[in-house]
């Protein structure tokens, strides 16, 4: 069982988390925008988005300008955020969900290298992204990556907190449990 890391991060360990970062954005980035929305959540996502931006009501998202209360607002925010920068297209329907996938994929590695080390942060995170679901997951245009990464950070803040000893820590992990739990 390797030590807990401390202290600043080593040169090979940043290095280490760089390519992980590059490898997990290749493999959730890469050919973002080149199929067309295949599945029905997808296109009833973009649509709404779509819709939010033409009507300029950032509150209550429409699709067919009927009202749809089925999923929380901070999908369809992100979403639009995505179209506002590279349009209305399948690239912009798709970022938010890569960009959330890499951000859970750094998420895992700094949480698992807290605990075990930074080989097996590299490992556990590098497992993660080479999953096919991680893959689907983040070429897709639906709430899934984006509650899968507000559900981890809950998990990670509450072993944080319930492991920690110094008060500081312990505070900080359950504020990580509470946000994400708010936010998924």
């Amino acid at each position: 069982m390797a030590a807990p890391a401390t202290g600043s991060r080593s040169l090979s360990d940043r290095n280490a988390l760089i390519g992980l970062l590059l490898i997990a954005s290749f493999l959730f980035f890469f050919k973002l925008g080149s199929v067309y929305l295949f599945d029905v959540d997808e296109a009833v996502f973009s649509e709404a988005t779509r819709e939010m931006l033409e009507t300029g009501d950032w509150i209550t998202p429409q699709y067919n300008y009927v009202n749809r209360y089925d999923k929380p607002i901070l999908f369809y925010w992100m979403m639009a955020i995505s179209y506002r920068l590279f349009g209305v297209n399948e690239f912009g329907a798709r970022f938010s969900s890569a960009l959330m996938g890499v951000a859970l994929i750094w998420m895992t590695y700094s949480f698992v290298r807290s605990l075990r080390g930074p080989r097996a942060g590299f490992v556990s995170a590098l497992i993660l992204a080479t999953s096919l679901e991680m893959i689907g997951l983040a070429h897709s245009a639906i709430t899934d990556m984006t509650l899968t990464f507000f559900v981890s950070l809950a998990l990670f803040g509450f072993f944080q907190g319930y492991a920690a000893t110094e008060p500081e820590k312990k505070r900080w992990g359950y504020w990580g449990c509470f946000l994400g739990m708010a936010f998924a």
